[in-house]
């Protein structure tokens, strides 16, 4: 109901929006409730839905005609499909790896995970102009309720990142820099910042030792993808294998007799034969005509 209630006002109006929570509202505190809203409205604006053709596509790409845009809308999707379907295998895939693996956990590193896990949170509404108590105030939880609730999530990534540390060092992995460097980069694409300050980040803050570390356990997990890779290809070439004697064992045992032996099993069947008919023609008759 509260759009409602602007409907029919104007650029420059003040008013007052009554509305009540719904019960099942996400915060306790608010569930059910009635509440206020002094709104401003500061300007109206109404959506126009322009004509799809090949002018809209030209002014919004680099493309003449609407079909080019659409095979390039196709491409790109079927592209981000592609990709999404590669991350879910290569995460089954460590998945798999830490389900067959024992490791005791202590809570230490699982509290220092999820320390880490709430400095992120914070950096990132910092990085949106947001405040983090005020976050946990409308949330309606405590500091101590929103780390209780990474507490799964956090015991999970540390037993993941304790197996693939292990993988690493067993298969004796290592990190260059070149490794590292491209690291940084893509830790620089993410958060939308120059690869300089991030460097100055890890510095300041002494967490080369965390980015070699990380590096090491993408290395890893790409070991793991190269692994069942090559498990797939030795399957692969297994079953062509297998399947070159099946085909030899599926060849008629007529194969082995000669044209005058044929006529002559065909004559004491009662099978008719064309005179001038060749041996493969002949097999395939005296076959059709014994399977009726």
């Amino acid at each position: 109901g509260f759009e409602d209630q602007l409907e029919g006002h104007k650029a420059g109006d003040d008013v007052t929006v009554s509305v009540s929570f719904p019960k099942d509202y996400f915060v306790d505190t608010l569930a059910g409730k009635g509440a206020e809203f002094a709104v401003h409205i500061n300007d109206v604006k109404h959506k126009v839905i322009p004509v799809i053709d090949d002018a809209f596509a030209k002014s919004i790409s680099r493309h003449e005609t609407l079909d080019e845009l659409k095979e390039s809308l196709k491409q790109q999707m079927q592209l981000r499909a592609f990709q999404q379907a590669e991350e879910a295998y290569h995460q089954s895939l460590i998945n798999q790896a830490v389900a067959n693996s024992e490791v005791d956990i202590p809570q230490e590193m699982v509290d220092q995970r999820i320390d880490e896990i709430e400095q992120e949170v914070k950096l990132n509404m910092e990085a949106q102009g947001m405040d983090f108590d005020k976050y946990l105030s409308n949330m309606g939880k405590s500091e101590e309720e929103f780390r209780q609730s990474y507490n799964k999530t956090a015991e999970q990534q540390v037993r993941e990142g304790l197996v693939l540390a292990e993988i690493a060092n067993v298969e004796k992995l290592e990190a260059t820099n070149q490794d590292l460097n491209m690291e940084v980069y893509s830790m620089a694409r993410q958060f939308n910042a120059e690869p300089k300050d991030v460097i100055k980040i890890i510095r300041d803050e002494n967490r080369a030792g965390m980015l070699y570390n990380s590096v090491l356990r993408k290395k890893a997990a790409a070991f793991i993808y190269g692994a069942a890779v090559k498990e797939e290809s030795k399957k692969e070439e297994t079953a062509k294998k297998t399947e070159a004697p099946a085909k030899e064992k599926k060849e008629s045992p007529l194969a082995a007799k000669t044209v005058k032996e044929l006529k002559a099993y065909a004559e004491e069947k009662g099978i008719a034969l064309d005179s001038r008919a060749k041996k493969a023609d002949i097999i395939a008759t005296i076959e059709a005509a014994e399977r009726k």
